[in-house]
């Protein structure tokens, strides 16, 4: 994912962009690029920060030169909630994402925008991404 415009002087897009290569792909069809807005917090905190003028902030353990890879990333994933005693709560690397688009559709974000800004090819993906519970369904029926 591409952050900063120019990581020389830490300026950072107004958007992230995730590269169609990063992106998994649906239904044997190759991912298209997908950018997603920075929050005023997020842009901020990406300004402060002073990213490496060379390289990866992931390198590959093998070879500097590249980025670390998704499997390895999710390896360590698992090792971390494995030490913190939480690989059996059911996280995974996708578990910020299924929160993102579960707590915007709790503030009343339409549909269509939770889906433009995850990415997801339709509706009906998407709400497979969204967890209701109780206290939401109480809070919808007294709506009325």
């Amino acid at each position: 994912m591409d952050v900063y415009a120019n990581p020389f002087v830490s300026k950072p897009r107004p958007t992230i962009l995730y590269k169609s290569h990063t992106r998994k792909q649906s239904g044997g069809t190759a991912a298209d690029s997908h950018e997603v807005p920075v929050s005023r917090a997020l842009h901020l905190e990406l300004a402060r920060y002073k990213p490496p003028k060379y390289g990866y902030l992931f390198p590959s353990p093998q070879n500097l030169e590249r980025h670390i890879s998704v499997s390895n990333c999710d390896k360590w994933f698992r090792r971390g909630l494995r030490k913190a005693g939480l690989d059996r709560r059911g996280f995974s690397l996708h578990s910020p994402r299924r929160t993102l688009a579960t707590k915007l559709s709790e503030e009343g974000v339409p549909l269509s925008t939770i889906r433009s800004i995850t990415g997801h090819q339709s509706l009906s993906s998407l709400q497979r991404y969204i967890d209701v519970d109780d206290r939401s369904k109480k809070a919808a029926v007294e709506l009325l």
